[in-house]
């Protein structure tokens, strides 16, 4: 069972770095993919805003990492009786 939990974050963790790497290699802005061509500006800026698109590569991925290990704790913790 620990060794499953065990790999369980290291997939977490190569899945996110995974995705991140890939929005931020292709040359296409994922916010426009999103949203669509024809999205106002103010709207795009928001939701770069609101996923931290502005950050740096290593900052952004490092708080997703962090969230998302914090939630997965969480949950292993509420399934435990």
């Amino acid at each position: 069972m620990a060794r499953r939990a065990a790999l369980t974050v290291f997939v977490i963790f190569g899945v996110t770095l995974v995705t991140f790497v890939i929005s931020h290699v292709v040359p296409a802005d994922p916010v426009v993919a999103y949203l669509g061509e024809h999205a106002p500006p103010a709207l795009v800026e928001k939701v770069r805003a609101k996923i931290e698109m502005r950050r740096r590569f290593d900052a952004a991925a490092a708080t997703i990492c962090t969230v998302n290990l914090k939630r997965f704790l969480r949950e292993k913790e509420d399934r435990q009786p």
